[in-house]
């Protein structure tokens, strides 16, 4: 962590602002407010970017203290820039020719999304419109019996998310619970070490409740600045119940609030999942987000995840196709394979 120290007078007042923030977080949570007076600004701070440039593609820091980056930072001007020229490529082209003659930037988008993460391949990443919406996707993922588990390692779970969890046990016959978190708002390890060990690797039930299919960590609330020991969880996981490929359960994280202001790893991690926006802490426009799923979930044949919800053509499963059944004299649509007429 970099320590940020400004001073500056105002008449006959100085204050002094003390801060502990990354390096993203240093240009997104704080920036300096022109007082009314003369002002005398110094900063010093060890980061890995050159502050000056930075603010500068920021033209707002001269005249805002923004303090709301875990909402929404402003996009700098370069972003800004780039949103207004493909709507004006959109308005010139049209928005399927437009897309076609940024195909290969939106690819790249995939490759650094992954580099950010540390996944190991672009096919691992899924871009979405919002990091609710990409987390409720691998929540409603979890393969779900009667009697199963969905745990929450928090207590303060985004609200978004206990909604998406409480929906896809209630549909499947499942529970959703919570363990409580530590006295500091950390994950309690032991205890979830012990239900893991009474959950067993061959997928015991856990004191008659039923199997943890899922666990669900918040890595830093959205009501507070505690961040969980992420890796830690999933050393526990792997310690104590296995990878899913060996009968454990998913590990789905909600990096809403790290990915842009810490360094997430999702294989050092060892998480299946994660998500993230983009308008936080990334400073991308909103509308934004992203998701990764380990490769071994998704790939061809495995049965480690539900069918979702929702299918599009895109990522159906295409078959060859069948004779279609002949029209008969009172007309009427002819079957197809899907079923619809």
């Amino acid at each position: 962590l970099a320590r940020l120290t400004v001073r500056w007078t105002a008449r006959a007042c100085l204050a002094e602002l003390v801060m502990r923030a990354s390096a993203s977080s240093v240009l997104l949570a704080f920036v300096p407010l022109r007082p009314t007076g003369r002002r005398v600004l110094s900063v010093r701070a060890s980061l890995g970017v050159d502050v000056g440039p930075a603010r500068a593609d920021t033209p707002s820091t001269s005249r805002w203290a923004h303090l709301n980056a875990a909402g929404s930072s402003p996009p700098p001007a370069s972003v800004l820039r780039a949103q207004i020229s493909h709507l004006e490529l959109e308005a010139e082209l049209g928005g399927y020719a437009a897309a076609q003659a940024v195909a290969e930037a939106e690819r790249n988008v995939y490759s650094s999304c992954a580099r950010l993460l540390n996944a190991a391949s672009p096919g691992e990443i899924a871009l979405l419109d919002s990091s609710a919406s990409a987390f409720a996707k691998a929540i409603y993922s979890v393969p779900l019996q009667p009697g199963d588990i969905m745990l929450s390692l928090n207590d303060a779970e985004y609200a978004a998310n206990a909604v998406a969890m409480l929906q896809h046990a209630k549909r499947c016959g499942a529970q959703a619970l919570t363990i409580r978190s530590t006295p500091d708002g950390g994950v309690d390890l032991p205890l979830l070490a012990r239900l893991l060990q009474r959950n067993g690797k061959s997928g015991g039930s856990l004191g008659g409740r039923g199997r943890i299919r899922a666990v669900c960590l918040t890595h830093v609330p959205s009501n507070g600045g505690v961040v969980a020991d992420a890796a830690a969880v999933g050393e526990v996981l792997r310690r104590y119940a296995g990878t899913p490929e060996e009968g454990g359960p998913l590990y789905l994280l909600d990096a809403c609030q790290s990915v842009g202001q810490l360094a997430v790893d999702v294989r050092a991690i060892g998480c299946d999942f994660a998500a993230a926006t983009g308008r936080k802490w990334l400073r991308a426009p909103r509308g934004t987000a992203l998701l990764y799923a380990r490769a071994a979930l998704t790939a061809a044949g495995s049965d480690l995840l539900a069918e979702p919800p929702i299918l599009d053509h895109a990522a159906a499963e295409w078959l060859p196709p069948v004779p279609r059944l002949p029209l008969g004299d009172g007309g009427g649509g002819a079957l197809n394979s899907g079923g619809g007429a």
